[in-house]
């Protein structure tokens, strides 16, 4: 009699152990699937941001950032380098130059030197006013009107485009080149020049 209760006392416990071993292995193996999951999600935060004077919001999330970020940060520096005066020139130059990576930031400054001579010794005034952005990947062209004011009197406004080429770098923008574009109606000629080189 005794051992009868045992026997079924022993196939009770190897029962429970069989059911506490199975959702013990399926824990583990949503455990698993949950650890699969979590890995394969993205976890960059995503910054909106709408500064005060920007013209839209723009965001960014890790090393990428929206079209809306290039065009702000480039109306911001093309007011910086294209309106200027023989009294505001060389602070405007300094300010754009901290946007610059460290070294490409000499071989613009020394690009500047010739306009920011000119500016001075014929003591005129240049302002922009952008109207057109075009964007593509990390360089953006922006097109406007390029006005120059000798004294009081302001010559007729020429249709100019300006080009920079940026790396992002930890949420921040760099600038890598700037340069006025030749073609303002094709403005990435020369990329497309160098992909039919090559």
């Amino acid at each position: 009699m005794r051992r009868d209760h045992y026997d079924s006392a022993l196939i009770q416990a190897r029962r429970e152990t069989r059911i506490w071993q199975l959702a013990a292995g399926g824990l583990l193996a949503a455990n698993l699937v949950l650890s699969l999951w979590v890995s394969g999600l993205d976890l960059d935060e995503k910054t909106h941001i709408v500064p005060p004077g920007a013209q839209q919001e723009y965001w960014i999330r890790g090393a990428e950032a929206s079209p809306e970020y290039y065009e702000e940060f480039t109306r911001y520096l093309s007011s910086l380098v294209l309106n200027a005066t023989p009294a505001t020139i060389d602070g405007n130059v300094e300010d754009f130059l901290r946007y610059v990576r460290p070294r490409q930031a000499e071989s613009l400054r020394r690009a500047f030197e010739p306009h920011v001579a000119e500016l001075k010794k014929k003591a005129y005034a240049t302002s922009f006013y952008p109207a057109e952005f075009h964007l593509r990947r990390h360089d953006v062209a922006v097109c406007g009107q390029y006005v120059v004011t000798v004294g009081t009197l302001p010559a007729p406004a020429q249709l100019r485009c300006f080009r920079f080429t940026y790396t992002l770098r930890n949420g921040r923008l760099w600038v890598e080149a700037f340069r006025m574009v030749e073609d303002p109606d094709r403005p990435f000629a020369d990329d497309e020049n160098n992909e039919d080189k090559s």
